[in-house]
């Protein structure tokens, strides 16, 4: 091999050192992790339409997890949506990026006409024409728990209602859970911080798509 040669070899490998560096550290693109994979499901919204994911996903995705008779987290549920519509409405073409659907985790308490009653009740879900899913137990269980990480316990003995924690769940155009979310005060504000970090990455074109792929590689995660 000759000097000309070893040399240009060795100022590839220092690039290619100075790039690996600059995203493990500098970090310059910002990505959510990619969580686990969503699993496709069937469900039915309050007129009685059938809701299928993925045929419904968009770039982005938010499903509330949250029982309508839980008072305390529809509420904060509400005004977390409210924060997120407020926060993205001028974002240009938002109603074809962002999907949002609540998913009672309880459908033995929450019918059709439970649905249909806390839609009416809700104006942010009026605002935006989000859905309320219910479907068979067993359905709600396998798509919010195994799919999104947010589990369902049955009613215990002598309750008639399930046992779950209430939330948010961020899923991307592939069907990555990308962020899930109580309805505390810090969650909130993580919500709102990792909503712009999304519709960067899912709006890239060409050659910056790989410079995203190259931030998920290094792991370049908000704190």
């Amino acid at each position: 091999m000759g000097r000309g040669v070893k040399i240009a070899v060795a100022v590839i490998i220092g690039l290619v050192v100075v790039a690996v560096g600059y995203f493990a550290i500098g970090r310059p693109i910002q990505v959510l992790p990619r969580i686990q994979t969503t699993i496709p499901f069937e469900m039915s919204d309050q007129n009685g339409d059938l809701y299928r994911y993925p045929d419904r996903a968009r770039p982005m995705n938010l499903y509330v997890v949250v029982a309508t008779w839980d008072d305390e987290a529809v509420a904060r549920a509400e005004q977390m949506l409210e924060r997120v519509y407020a926060e993205l409405r001028e974002q240009e073409n938002i109603d074809e990026l962002l999907e949002i659907a609540w998913i009672s985790p309880d459908p033995a308490n929450d019918d059709i006409e439970s649905l249909r009653a806390a839609s009416a009740r809700i104006p942010i879900l009026q605002a935006t024409g989000a859905p309320l899913l219910t479907a068979a137990p067993t359905v709600v269980r396998l798509a919010v728990g195994a799919g999104m990480g947010i589990y369902v316990s049955p009613p215990a003995e002598g309750q008639t209602r399930v046992a779950y924690e209430p939330g948010l769940v961020l899923v991307d155009n592939v069907g990555y859970v990308r962020g899930r979310y109580s309805l505390n005060e810090a969650d909130e504000r993580r919500l709102v911080r990792d909503l712009p970090l999304l519709v960067a990455e899912v709006t890239a074109e060409g050659s910056e798509k790989a410079l995203y792929e190259a931030a998920h590689l290094f792991l370049c995660y908000p704190r």
